[in-house]
């Protein structure tokens, strides 16, 4: 099964490369800073379509709306990343998950100006281009490398996450604020990144990448420090920077806690 999904992000990816390195590109505004692109809705089309026909049985929802029931259902984002793909910064990719209530089986991510494709089945392990990958070994958070990501839908704590952010500048290594939550996480999973907090996600946002992070011997939580991760406010390391920084988020965003 996972080699059929992954064969089918793939080439969902070469979709997203056509409309890439066009010179426009049809740009809608769906929300509050929110934008969608033709690429992202021939994306999702083009894996709708193909999931559909090799998994007649499991269910879809996907970002841009198209919503098929089932018992085990796909979460797709066929663009994360799409402020960053209209600007013609290369840091995007396709996420595929799926899931059977809150359990995530697995996970795929795909980056197609890479041609990186991160994957993770439960219990099996997590992968780059089916190389094995584990979250980085760093302890100490003054050498580590962070990134954040705060959605629409989190503005109302935009205080507390500007502090957090005051806070952290000058005591770590380096801050980052890339743009494509999933990409953080299969980031964070491939030990690139040591530590991220995401806030205000859809689940088809983090299926993938949390499970990802878990299969490579990392963390990841709610806000609260529980299992509720398709919430879309997640934290996630390895151990050691995992704990840091969910500290530091109880302390900062208590009031939003429960």
């Amino acid at each position: 099964m996972i080699e059929d999904i992954k064969g089918i992000v793939k080439d969902a990816g070469k979709v997203l490369l056509d409309y890439y390195h066009k010179v426009s590109l049809s740009v809608e505004k769906k929300g509050n800073l929110d934008y969608v692109s033709e690429a992202d809705r021939a994306a999702e089309k083009f894996l709708v379509e193909r999931l559909r026909e090799s998994f007649p049985d499991t269910g879809i929802v996907a970002e841009e709306g198209a919503h098929v029931s089932g018992e085990k259902i796909f979460l797709i984002d066929p663009l994360d990343g799409t402020n960053n793909f209209i600007h013609h910064i290369p840091y995007f990719c396709i996420s595929v998950s799926l899931v059977d209530g809150d359990n995530i089986i697995l996970g795929v991510i795909y980056d197609p100006i890479r041609d990186e494709m991160f994957h993770a089945e439960k219990g099996r392990g997590a992968y780059l281009n089916d190389r094995r990958i584990q979250v980085s070994g760093l302890r100490y958070p003054s050498r580590a490398v962070f990134s954040f990501g705060f959605s629409p839908p989190a503005y109302r704590m935009k205080k507390e996450f500007i502090l957090l952010l005051e806070e952290l500048v000058g005591d770590v290594n380096a801050v980052r604020w890339l743009g494509a939550a999933a990409l953080d996480l299969a980031y964070v999973a491939a030990g690139r990144i040591d530590g991220t907090a995401q806030f205000g996600l859809k689940p088809w946002d983090v299926g993938a990448g949390a499970l990802l992070v878990k299969e490579a011997g990392g963390i990841i939580t709610d806000l609260n420090g529980g299992g509720d991760v398709l919430s879309g406010y997640v934290v996630a390391g390895n151990k050691n920077i995992y704990s840091f920084l969910s500290e530091k988020i109880h302390r900062r965003f208590s009031r939003y806690l429960r």
